[in-house]
């Protein structure tokens, strides 16, 4: 996989430019100072990003067997949690709220990742039914 730039998007797997070679800022809330620049994609990376999605499932990840993807999964909820301080710090930053909720949201989500990590080899394409119907 290509290296991540601030100008760039992940569209099939590869790390492009986006067709105006634009950024954006990304502000604290808090104190208005610049934390970091992302793509400033349009209407015309949005097209190149669905025109490539036909084939995701294509690449290493969709033939990736769903034991080792739940594995992965599994590792990336450990690193989540591991990380939790500093996910945290950057989300308060990012969005402006609590340090606590910020916390919070990082636990919620490497439980999400533990979860779908633990299902990846478990769903067969069935669902729990809701309503008679």
């Amino acid at each position: 996989m290509d290296t991540f730039k601030s100008n760039s998007i992940l569209i099939g797997g590869n790390w492009v430019p986006v067709a105006s070679g634009k950024t954006l800022p990304v502000l604290d809330p808090s104190h208005g100072t610049v934390l970091s620049h992302i793509a400033a994609g349009e209407r015309i990376d949005v097209n190149r990003a669905v025109n490539a999605a036909p084939t995701a499932s294509d690449d290493t990840w969709g033939r990736t067997p769903a034991t080792e993807r739940g594995r992965i999964l599994q590792r990336w909820a450990r690193l989540i949690e591991d990380h939790k301080n500093a996910l945290a710090l950057l989300e308060s930053r990012d969005t402006g709220k609590p340090i606590s909720v910020a916390r919070n949201d990082i636990d919620v989500t490497a439980r999400y990742f533990e979860y779908y990590g633990g299902a990846a080899d478990k769903l067969h394409g069935q669902v729990i039914p809701f309503l008679d119907g």
